[in-house]
């Protein structure tokens, strides 16, 4: 384990490494959607980190908000913002457009990962 926090730095996407060496094949995330194993998911997240990184410039430091139900997309994402370096707030996905607003006045994400049911309060 100290080998992949070395390679990964403290996060979850070294956990996530950690888990996808030891049981490649157990199932890691089963949602309404979909079955994934650990390996698929490390995979996955590592693709949508460079994803991330080359296309939205995501990085180390900036501020990262999850406005998502529980589902595989929402632990993809966010071991992929956890790869980059980047601060995670995981918010409720059942606020208000007030309280939504609140916080992003507040806090100035600098990307909002949302479900696409939860457009409206983003708007």
């Amino acid at each position: 384990m100290l080998s992949t926090f070395a390679g990964e730095g403290t996060n979850l996407m070294a956990l996530l490494k950690f888990a996808a060496r030891r049981n490649p094949n157990r199932i890691a995330v089963v949602d309404e959607r979909e079955e994934i194993t650990y390996e698929n998911l490390y995979l996955q997240s590592q693709n949508l980190a460079q994803h991330l990184r080359s296309n939205f410039q995501l990085s180390a430091g900036k501020k990262a908000a999850f406005l998502c139900r529980n589902n595989a997309g929402l632990i993809r994402a966010a071991c992929a913002a956890s790869r980059i370096g980047a601060r995670i707030f995981l918010l409720n996905p059942e606020m208000s457009a007030e309280q939504f607003s609140a916080l992003v006045e507040r806090h100035k994400f600098d990307f909002i990962f949302y479900d696409g049911e939860l457009e409206s309060l983003i708007a």
